[in-house]
């Protein structure tokens, strides 16, 4: 990255960003921490217009130095040229209640990733039975070879109907 921060406010700084859809990574280092002890440094980047700032992480007093993955990296259009990363001083509780854009994306890959997987599981019990030879284990499942691609049709009807329908609660 090429330029200087601009301060914007008093406890705000910003970079423009050269060629952002390049950039995998980036660090942000505090040469001479001059923050009190109950602050420190919130990391954001926005694209043009810069009206919405996505938060990316922080900095402190104990760690004055972090590499980031540029969470734009890949979603952004090679001719973006409008790019910024923010810095802004936030106390620390103020710091302790933000979540990363990637966490954030993250926890939604996860719920969805679950809630497949809870469809698929009661899918799969709907085959539950005792059988006289295994009548000591108690229920077992006896599927057939093609159940995941019965389950797999009835998820994408039932998707059709209503995307999302797997993180409804039952009830």
């Amino acid at each position: 990255m090429m330029g200087e921060f601009r301060q914007v406010s008093p406890q705000k700084v910003v970079i423009d960003v050269v060629a952002p859809a390049f950039v995998r990574e980036f660090c942000v280092t505090i040469l001479n921490p001059a923050l009190p002890v109950d602050h420190g440094v919130a990391v954001y980047y926005a694209l043009a217009p810069f009206q919405e700032w996505s938060y990316v992480g922080q900095l402190s007093l104990n760690e004055p130095t972090n590499i980031f993955r540029a969470p734009w990296y890949g979603k952004i259009a090679p001719d973006v040229v409008g790019l910024q990363i923010g810095l802004s001083v936030e106390t620390t509780a103020f710091l302790n209640n933000l979540r990363p854009v990637e966490m954030k994306q993250e926890e939604k890959t996860l719920e969805m990733a679950s809630g497949i997987a809870k469809d698929l599981f009661q899918f799969m019990a709907s085959f539950s039975q005792t059988t006289g030879q295994y009548q000591q284990l108690g229920d077992v499942l006896v599927i057939p070879t093609n159940c995941i691609d019965k389950w797999f049709e009835k998820f994408l009807t039932k998707h059709r109907m209503e995307p999302y329908f797997w993180m409804k609660p039952k009830g």
